[in-house]
């Protein structure tokens, strides 16, 4: 399924995503602070969402290969390294909130009682307010189903999923992570800039847009994340 075709960014306009997850910031003398965007935080990654496997089409190999959706602490979203937007403050405070009340205390595999061989899974993930960053898998045939894992995770699964983003516009920073010997994964990987990533453009294949199936590609690029633009780069 999807052959050639370029993966899908998975960030769907779900109807009234934030008013459902909204005041779940409790009041009262244990609630936590709400979280709030901070330009310092541009580079801190502070959430993010990830679907793989299944009948999905091929996507770029180990090394490379971005989640479908990241939220940055300054409010900002990219969506799979392509396209960009900005949170509001309530929206931003929301889906926190709610990813971190979903995903609090849980493994990072939690049980069950749902399998689907070779089905797709998703990837939540979320930096908690003490700064730790933990991440749960799912089952992607979860929803609607008796699958013993709890409501609050099926709420923070709907909110990043289901985030309803604000108008979008091209994500083009001026630094690129190339990779090299890509099948499953790259060989090697680097962050250019500049020159070098203006030549990595030019001979290189994007990483979404690769219309090969199988095989192994000599080098494919895609534009740098904001927290990889602290890297080392040339």
């Amino acid at each position: 399924m999807g052959g050639g075709r370029a993966r899908v960014i998975r960030v769907l306009g779900v109807a009234g995503a934030a008013g459902a997850v909204a005041g779940l910031a409790a009041c009262g003398s244990g609630a936590q602070p709400r979280p709030v965007p901070n330009p310092a935080d541009a580079a801190m990654r502070v959430a993010q969402f990830d679907e793989l496997g299944g009948l999905m089409a091929w996507t770029p190999g180990g090394g490379i290969r971005v989640p479908d959706l990241v939220v940055y602490g300054d409010g900002t979203v990219v969506a799979g390294a392509r396209r960009t937007a900005t949170l509001s403050p309530d929206a931003y405070a929301d889906l926190v909130s709610t990813a971190r009340t979903g995903l609090k205390g849980l493994p990072q595999d939690p049980p069950s009682k749902l399998v689907i061989t070779d089905g797709s899974s998703a990837t939540l993930g979320v930096r908690f307010a003490d700064g730790t960053f933990g991440t749960v898998r799912v089952n992607n045939g979860f929803l609607g189903a008796d699958t013993g894992y709890p409501g609050r995770l099926l709420t923070a699964y709907r909110a990043l999923k289901g985030l309803r983003l604000p108008e979008t516009r091209p994500y083009t920073p001026a630094s690129v992570v190339v990779g090299y010997g890509c099948s499953s994964t790259c060989s090697t990987t680097e962050t250019l800039n500049g020159s070098a990533a203006a030549v990595a453009r030019a001979s290189c294949k994007p990483a979404y847009e690769d219309p090969q199936q199988g095989g192994t590609r000599t080098c494919i690029w895609r534009y740098a994340l904001p927290d990889e633009l602290t890297s080392p780069a040339r």
